[in-house]
């Protein structure tokens, strides 16, 4: 299967919110309808032309497409921000990168905390905790006790903890590697990093996940 055929099957209605005057709603429908095309062709088409996508026109259809971006007031010393980092082709990290950190950091704080919990105040729950052991072929099992005692759960928790901790410190890093390639794209100019990462993961979410309807940056490539 070709990448275009891979992606025709994705083809489905999207919604998107457009800010437009009575005036204009009036003007893009009769420029549609010129063509015999309802508002909805008409801007699949444009958009087809303009990102290079699943369907285009032609070459000189995407060529005066992107003209037309280059061209106006927003390509004009775009104020820079980690939105348009993760979204530019020229920079080594995108937002499925960023995202997946981040993603991953909640995760196991999440484990972090969940794990101190446990190791405070553990209640009976570890005798409930088991595995399969299986039988020669395979074709059965039975449920074995993971753990013989509290005492045995506590330190099976505690090394969990230093395994998450562990984890923790490499995500971190990860994601420090990811500020630092943002601040030389940034060129001295002064940011608050956390500031960037909320203004990008609600980016992100509104005109992406919300869009493809996922909830992990894993199921974007």
């Amino acid at each position: 299967m070709t990448e275009q055929q891979k992606e025709i099957e994705t083809i489905k209605p999207r919604t998107y919110s457009l800010n437009l005057s009575d005036a204009d709603v009036k003007r893009i429908a009769k420029t549609a309808g010129a063509y015999g095309l309802t508002v909805s062709e008409l801007l699949e088409n444009f958009i087809g032309d303009l990102v290079a996508g699943t369907y285009s026109n032609g070459s000189d259809e995407r060529m005066y497409a992107d003209q037309w971006a280059e061209r106006c007031w927003f390509s004009l010393d775009p104020e820079k921000n980690l939105v348009q980092y993760l979204c530019s082709e020229a920079w080594e990290f995108d937002f499925s990168d960023l995202m997946n950190v981040l993603e991953r950091i909640d995760d196991i704080k999440s484990d972090i905390d969940l794990t101190k919990k446990n190791i405070a105040e553990p209640d009976d729950k570890w005798k409930d905790i088991v595995y399969h052991k299986y039988n020669d072929d395979r074709t059965s099992y039975e449920c074995v006790p993971c753990y013989n005692s509290l005492e045995e759960y506590v330190a099976s928790e505690k090394q969990d903890l230093v395994d998450y901790q562990e984890s923790l410190e490499e995500a971190l890093e990860e994601l420090k590697d990811y500020q630092n390639s943002f601040d030389t794209y940034m060129n001295g100019k002064e940011y608050v990093w956390e500031e960037e990462v909320q203004k990008a993961t609600i980016w992100y979410k509104e005109n992406i996940a919300d869009k493809l309807d996922i909830t992990s940056a894993e199921e974007v490539e």
